[in-house]
């Protein structure tokens, strides 16, 4: 609601988000223009944000496929803290490419609002990140969630096959789809604030 005056190191539309930094952040955005609280990072212009809330969450893919399974490529690989591309290190999630709408989710384990996603992608397979689909749900992971972002179909290669998006939201099961088949080696989300 417009208007509402935060107390509190409060922010957001119903005050329902704490701040974590000193001074207060912005009461509507949340920036903090100072130093975040311990535990947290960001602040000096920025929100102050959680560490990764998806690291060794438990994740799934749907449909589950045999060829994931048998060469290791399973969903879990996303959130393990393991940041290698090459998808035969052992470290990537890959769907099979006749699996029609590949689909990956993480349980977060809680409601978290999220801001900041970084996805590593396959190296040199921009293809497979184009035109992912990133979504938040509050009730289950089967339940469609709300999307929070779309990658373009011309998102640029990167150096890195590293890519920093804002899905802004909250939610407790984070979703990526493609439509043809994905590959990602890990997942970071970053949580603003538990909604517990």
């Amino acid at each position: 609601m417009p208007g509402t005056t935060c107390q509190g190191g409060r922010f957001g539309d119903t005050c329902s988000y704490s701040c974590h930094c000193t001074p207060h952040c912005n009461q509507t955005t949340g920036v903090c223009n100072g130093a975040c609280d311990p535990g947290w990072f960001g602040g000096n212009g920025q929100t102050c944000q959680r560490g990764n809330v998806a690291y060794n969450k438990k994740a799934a893919s749907t449909p589950p496929t045999n060829y994931a399974k048998l060469h290791g490529w399973t969903a879990d690989k996303a959130v393990d803290g393991n940041r290698d591309q090459h998808v035969f290190g052992n470290s990537c999630f890959h769907s099979h490419s006749t699996a029609p709408n590949p689909t990956w989710t993480v349980d977060l384990g809680q409601r978290y609002r999220i801001h900041d996603v970084r996805i590593y992608n396959r190296v040199n397979n921009i293809k497979l990140i184009r035109t992912a689909v990133l979504s938040l749900s509050n009730s289950s992971s089967s339940t469609p969630g709300v999307t929070c972002y779309t990658f373009p179909s011309d998102t640029a290669k990167t150096d890195n096959s590293v890519y920093d998006v804002t899905c802004d939201g909250t939610g407790r099961y984070f979703t990526i789809t493609h439509s043809t088949r994905l590959n990602l080696c890990e997942v970071e989300i970053y949580g603003m604030d538990n909604c517990s």
